[in-house]
């Protein structure tokens, strides 16, 4: 996982008019708001086991999404 101080790090060593492809950050509180839509409780430490699990099993053909979140919740707390 990446913390938001590393990513702007690896930023920074950028030309700041480089093309880049852009990605959807997920971060702790996304987990913690999506459990909570889905009335499921979740700790920040079990948000980070979220994240973790979410990089960690991700398919590249279908990416980070709202479903890959919802599996990652489900296999952390269930």
């Amino acid at each position: 996982m990446t913390t938001v101080r590393e990513l702007i790090r690896a930023l920074q060593n950028n030309n700041e008019l480089d093309d880049v492809i852009a990605f959807e950050l997920w971060s702790v509180d996304d987990v913690m708001e999506r459990a909570a839509e889905r009335e499921i409780e979740v700790t920040r430490e079990e948000a980070e086991w979220v994240l973790e699990s979410m990089e960690r099993h991700h398919d590249c053909i279908y990416g980070m999404n709202w479903q890959a979140l919802d599996n990652a919740i489900d296999s952390v707390v269930f």
